[in-house]
C-alpha cells in the first residue's frame, strides 16, 4: 500500500458576505415562528442536549448526496463538521435528511422542493441569511432549491449566504458513465482508461455494495442517469443565481495502475465517483479547494481504506473540516460582529496596549535595541492622538484600569503616568535595568487594578507595587525556580493580571535556562503565594483575570503543551487551539472582557496549510468554552497585544504600528433572540440619573443584564468601586440599587436586607460581569 499524505492549498481569500435581502410583498405570506422550522427532515443539532436560539442565530445547514442519510454529519459528535459549527458563537446548525429518497432525482418533491422550503423557513425566523454545506448530490438539490420562488418574497437564493459544496458532480460523474455504459453497451465517447477503471471495478467489486461497490446499486436508479457525465437532467437544473457565492470542494486521488497499455501509469480519478474538474466547475469565490492524497490501488479502492479524499470519506478529512468551518466562521462574523477597522497610528512597533470604558491607551518604541525611544497615544471619541515621546526603552507596557488614568513601565525599568491626558515624567523605580539589553533584569509587565494599584513585575520575579503616590521596593514574589538568564538580554517574559486589589496573579512559562517550566504566584492583598501554573509553557506566557476565579493564560507553543487556560481560583484547565493554526503556533495575548469570553492574537496564525513565509496574524475569541476565528487576518504586520473593554471595544496593535479598532468587539449579554438587552451608554444614563450628587470623573467599567435586571460595577476616583443594580422597565433602565460599595448586595447586611432582585439572578449577572463578591 503506498504512503498516503494529505495537504491543503487553499490561497484564495475569504468570500464577501452578500447581506440580508428580504423582499416583501403585498400578497407575501407572514413569518413562521421562531420553532416552527423542524420537520421530520429538518433537525436542529443539539449543544449538550440543548437546542439552541434560532432567532438571532445564523442558520448552518447541512444537505447529504445519494446513498447517504442525514447521520453522515455525525452532529452529536463534538468534533464533527457539522458539531463544530453547532458549537460556534451566534450559529445554530441544522441537518436536512432525505433518506428515502436517495436515489431520485433532486426534483423529487421531498428533496430540491422541501430544501427550498427549509432553506426559506430558516432565514425568515432567524432574521438572517443561511449557510448551506452540501455533499455530492446535495449540491446539485440546493441548486434546484436556491433556483425556486421564495413563499415570503423574491427567490431563495436571496436567502442563501453562500453554499460550500463537497465532492458535487456539477458536470456528473465520469466513473458512473462508465459502469452505465458497461451495463448498457451504450457507445464510449470518452478517454478509454476510464472504461478499463469501471471494469476492472465491476470485476473486483463481485457482488460487493459496500464503499465504491455502492455505485453499482446506483445504476438502475433515476439519478443513475440523472448523474452521467453532461446529463439532459443536470443542464436542466435552474442556473445558479447571479452572484451567489458558491465554494467548492474537491478530492484528489490518482488510481495506481500495475498493467501495460491502456493501464499504465495512473489515472486522475478525483475522489473517485467525481472528477476534480465536476466537482469545481461553479467556483465562484476565486479558488476552490482540493484535498490531495497521492495515488491509490485498486484493492484499497475496492476493498481496504480508500482515504480520507475519497467521496464519502471528504466530509471527515480534517482539512475539508477546517476549511468548511472557516469559511462558515466568516459567514457568521461578517452577519453578527462589527467589522475590525485599521489605521497606522505609530510610526514603529506598538507592543502593548489597554482600554478602559471607550478610551484606550497604547505604547511602543522605535529604534535599534539599547537605544529605542518610547512613545505613547490615546484612543478617545473614536480617534487617536499623536504619539507623545516618552524615555528610552525597547519594551513598554501600559494598563489603563479608568479612563482618566493609565502607567507604563518600560523593561529600563522607568514608569510614567497619565491623568487626565496629560503625561508624567520618568520615574525611575527599578535601577538595575537602567541599562538595556546589557542588563540582567528588566520591568516586564504592570496591570493596575485601580489608580491607586498597580503591580509591576521583573524579569527575575520581583514586584514593585503603586499606592497613587510612590512606588514601593522591589519584593520578591516567590516564583519557584526562577534563575538567571544565560546571558544579558536573555529574559524570559513574567506578566501580572490584578483585576482587584486583592488579588492578582502573575508567573512566566519559561522559569530557566532549560526547557520551558511554567510557574506562578497570586497575590492576596498582603503578599504573593506561589501556585501552580497550569499547562501553558514558553517564553510569551501572558495573564489576563476578570476576577480571583476566572483568569485566562496564553502564550504557549502547541508543539509542548496547551496554548491557552484558564484559573478558577483553585485548578487550570486547559484549551487547545482552532485546529486550523499550525501545530507549534499560539496566542502572543488574550484580553476577556468578562468571565466567559476573551479575545486573543495570535502573531502567525497558520491558516488553512499557508507557509510558514505567508502566514498572516490573526485574532481568535473564546466563547462557550471554543476558540474561534480568526475573525481577522494583519497581514501588515505581527499582532502584538489586544485588549477589550467591558464597554466592547477591542483593541489590537502590530509590529508595524497598525491599530485594529472594533468598537462593539464584545460578545452580546443576551443570547439571540433574548429580549433583554442592555449597553453602557445606557446603564451610566440611568446610575447617572438616579445619584445626581455623585462626583463626575466616575466610569461604568463591568456590567451585565439579564431576566429584566442589569449589574453594574462603576470607578469613582474619590471613593473607588462602585455598585448598583437597575430594572428594566417600559420607559427604559431604572435604579433599584445603590449606588454605594456593594456592603448590603453583597450579603453585608444580615438577614434583615432585602434583596431589589431574586439572589439566583443576582449570581448569574454577578458571574457574566465578572464581578468578584
Amino acid at each position: 500500500m503506498n504512503r498516503r499524505t494529505t495537504r491543503a492549498n487553499v490561497t484564495g481569500a475569504l468570500v464577501v458576505f452578500l447581506g440580508l435581502v428580504l423582499v416583501h410583498t403585498a400578497t407575501a405570506q407572514a413569518a413562521p415562528q421562531t420553532n416552527a422550522c423542524a420537520t421530520n427532515q429538518l433537525q436542529q443539532v443539539m449543544v449538550k442536549g440543548h437546542m439552541q436560539p434560532l432567532t438571532g442565530s445564523v442558520p448552518v445547514v447541512f444537505i447529504h448526496g445519494i446513498l447517504s442519510t442525514a447521520a453522515m454529519w455525525d452532529g452529536s459528535s463534538a468534533s464533527s463538521i457539522a458539531g463544530q459549527a453547532a458549537r460556534m458563537r451566534g450559529a445554530t446548525a441544522w441537518t436536512f435528511d432525505y433518506g428515502p429518497e436517495n436515489l431520485d432525482w433532486v426534483t423529487n418533491p421531498a428533496i430540491g422542493p422541501a430544501f427550498a422550503k427549509a432553506i426559506s423557513c430558516l432565514a425568515q425566523s432567524s432574521g438572517h441569511q443561511v449557510v448551506i454545506v452540501a455533499h455530492s448530490m446535495g449540491g446539485l438539490a440546493t441548486q434546484f432549491a436556491v433556483g425556486q420562488p421564495d413563499p415570503y418574497g423574491g427567490m431563495v437564493g436571496d436567502h442563501v449566504a453562500e453554499v460550500i459544496t463537497i465532492g458535487t458532480p456539477y458536470k456528473g460523474s465520469l466513473l458512473l458513465s462508465a459502469l452505465q455504459a458497461l451495463r448498457t453497451g451504450a457507445r464510449w465517447r470518452y478517454p478509454v482508461g476510464y472504461l478499463l477503471a469501471g471494469q476492472a471495478i465491476t470485476s473486483a467489486c463481485a457482488g460487493a455494495r459496500s464503499g465504491i461497490c455502492g455505485l453499482l446499486s446506483v445504476l438502475p436508479s433515476p439519478v443513475g442517469t440523472a448523474l452521467e457525465l453532461n446529463s439532459t437532467a443536470i443542464s436542466d437544473l435552474p442556473p445558479w443565481p447571479a452572484g451567489l457565492r458558491v465554494y467548492d470542494i474537491a478530492g484528489d486521488i490518482k488510481l495506481f495502475q500495475f498493467v501495460a497499455g491502456p493501464l499504465s501509469g495512473s489515472l486522475d480519478l478525483g475522489d473517485v465517483p467525481v472528477l476534480t474538474d465536476s466537482a469545481t466547475s461553479h467556483e465562484t469565490t476565486g479558488k476552490s479547494f482540493e484535498a490531495s492524497c497521492g495515488t491509490e490501488t485498486l484493492w484499497n479502492l475496492t476493498h481496504g481504506n480508500p482515504g480520507p479524499c475519497y467521496h464519502v470519506n471528504l466530509p471527515s478529512n480534517p482539512d475539508v473540516i477546517q476549511t468548511v468551518l472557516t469559511y462558515i466562521r466568516a459567514r457568521i462574523s461578517d452577519a453578527l460582529l462589527p467589522q475590525w477597522t485599521a489605521a497606522q497610528v505609530a510610526p514603529g512597533p506598538i507592543t502593548s496596549v489597554s482600554c478602559s470604558g471607550l478610551f484606550c491607551a497604547a505604547v511602543g518604541a522605535t529604534g535599534t535595541p539599547g537605544h529605542s525611544q518610547g512613545y505613547a497615544l490615546t484612543y478617545s471619541g473614536g480617534a487617536w492622538s499623536k504619539p507623545m515621546p516618552l524615555g528610552t526603552g525597547d519594551s513598554y507596557t501600559v494598563s489603563c484600569p479608568t479612563t482618566t488614568y493609565c502607567a507604563t513601565v518600560t523593561d529600563t525599568g522607568y514608569a510614567y503616568t497619565l491623568r487626565n491626558n496629560t503625561w508624567s515624567g520618568a520615574t525611575d523605580i527599578y535601577p538595575i535595568a537602567n541599562v538595556q539589553p546589557s542588563s540582567t533584569d528588566a520591568v516586564e509587565d504592570i496591570s493596575c487594578a485601580t489608580p491607586s494599584f498597580c503591580v509591576a513585575v521583573t524579569a527575575m520575579g520581583d514586584a514593585l507595587t503603586w499606592n497613587g503616590t510612590v512606588w514601593s521596593p522591589p519584593k520578591s514574589m516567590g516564583l519557584p525556580g526562577m534563575q538567571p538568564p544565560l546571558f544579558p538580554g536573555d529574559l524570559s517574559y513574567v506578566s501580572v493580571s490584578c483585576p482587584t486589589p486583592v488579588f492578582c496573579l502573575a508567573g512566566t512559562g519559561n522559569s530557566g535556562t532549560g526547557p520551558s517550566i511554567a510557574v506562578a504566584a497570586t497575590w492576596t492583598g498582603t503578599g504573593w503565594t506561589g501556585t501552580s501554573a497550569g499547562p501553558v509553557s514558553g517564553p510569551d506566557w501572558k495573564a489576563n483575570c476578570v476576577s480571583g476565579t476566572f483568569c485566562m493564560v496564553s502564550g504557549g507553543y502547541h508543539a509542548v503543551g496547551d496554548i491557552s487556560s484558564i484559573w478558577n481560583g483553585t485548578s487550570w484547565s486547559g484549551l487547545a487551539q482552532p485546529a486550523n493554526e499550525g501545530a507549534a503556533l499560539g496566542y502572543n495575548q488574550a484580553s476577556c472582557p468578562k468571565t466567559g469570553f476573551c479575545v486573543a492574537v495570535d502573531g502567525g496564525a497558520h491558516i488553512n496549510g499557508s507557509s510558514a513565509g505567508d502566514r498572516d496574524s490573526g485574532i481568535f475569541n473564546w466563547s462557550n468554552d471554543t476558540w474561534n476565528g480568526p475573525e481577522l487576518l494583519d497581514p501588515k504586520g505581527y499582532l502584538n497585544t489586544i485588549s477589550c473593554s467591558t464597554s466592547g471595544l477591542c483593541v489590537a496593535a502590530d509590529s508595524s504600528g497598525n491599530i485594529f479598532v472594533n468598537p462593539d468587539g464584545e460578545m452580546p449579554t443576551q443570547s439571540p433572540g433574548q429580549v433583554d438587552s442592555c449597553t453602557v451608554a445606557q446603564l451610566s444614563q440611568a446610575v447617572r440619573t438616579a445619584n445626581p450628587t455623585v462626583p463626575s470623573g466616575w466610569t461604568v467599567t463591568k456590567y451585565a443584564c439579564e431576566g429584566g435586571y442589569a449589574i453594574v460595577e462603576v470607578y469613582l476616583p474619590s471613593a473607588g468601586n462602585g455598585y448598583a443594580v437597575l430594572k428594566q422597565e417600559p420607559s427604559g433602565w431604572h435604579s433599584v440599587y445603590g449606588l454605594d460599595d456593594g456592603t448590603c448586595l453583597f450579603g453585608g447586611c444580615g438577614g434583615n436586607f432585602q434583596l431589589p432582585l431574586p439572589a439566583a439572578l443576582l449570581k448569574t449577572l454577578l458571574t457574566k460581569a465578572g464581578i468578584s463578591q
